[in-house]
């Protein structure tokens, strides 16, 4: 990748990607290092007469990067291409139409349209490309790619305890999420990392514990913007070990 294609994509998420906007210069580096990545290997091919610009390569291969941010790993390798449509699309005729799919095979499908909103409005707790890729980090590890050794074990056991917490929540709280996730287990954590990335300080406030239990899971924390949202300061590493 050319200096001037690395600029060009730094611009882009500059531009474009509000998570990208808060990194320090040290987290910018390595949030477009790990970007590229998904740029130059995965494949990207357009469907219904998309066609495939670097704004779309970088939005989605931003979206990935942000998820698993604080992971030692990035690629999610066991998903290799990624179809984009203009808009809403079916995968056959007999299926419903659909703003995006993940396919164990190894396949993402996305809707530009609702990619790019998911973007153009960062508050609403919707964000396909952040949505998509819960389920590919999901999948990924039901297949046995294994990258993160121990992650499968940390996931299982975060999707009991965000069940029980949100089972014993108030009706009121329970519609802090824009479906009922009780009744969508397998949308369960796609749908609350929506929420933990656009909202998270509502987040917090309705649900502290679970909050903080998806920032275990992922290593990083929406909320500390100005800390390359690491999960916790300095200080709080120091008394853990110290205590």
């Amino acid at each position: 990748l050319s200096r001037m294609e690395r600029n060009g994509i730094e611009r882009l998420g500059q531009k474009n990607i509000p998570y990208f906007k808060h990194l320090s210069p040290i987290g910018k580096a390595k949030f477009i290092t790990r970007l590229t990545n998904h740029f130059l290997n995965k494949n990207f091919e357009g469907r219904k007469g998309q066609r495939i610009t670097r704004e779309i390569k970088t939005m989605i291969s931003a979206a990935a990067t942000q998820l698993t941010f604080g992971l030692n790993y990035s690629f999610l390798k066991h998903f290799d291409t990624y179809i984009i449509f203009p808009r809403k699309f079916q995968l056959n005729k007999h299926d419903p139409e659909m703003y995006g799919a993940t396919v164990p095979n190894g396949t993402v499908y996305f809707s530009l349209k609702n990619l790019e909103e998911g973007y153009a409005n960062y508050t609403d707790g919707v964000n396909l490309g952040i949505h998509e890729f819960a389920h590919v980090l999901v999948i990924q590890h039901k297949e046995g790619v294994l990258e993160e050794m121990g992650w499968n074990q940390e996931y299982d056991e975060w999707f009991k305890n965000a069940y029980r917490l949100i089972k014993k929540a108030s009706k009121e709280d329970q519609a802090f999420f824009r479906r009922d996730v009780l009744q969508a287990p397998t949308e369960m954590f796609p749908i609350l990392v929506e929420d933990f990335f656009e909202r998270s300080g509502l987040f917090y406030l309705t649900f502290p514990g679970l909050y903080m239990s998806l920032v275990k899971l992922l290593n990083q924390n929406p909320r500390r913007k100005n800390s390359d949202y690491r999960p916790f300061t300095t200080w709080d590493v120091y008394f853990k070990k110290n205590a």
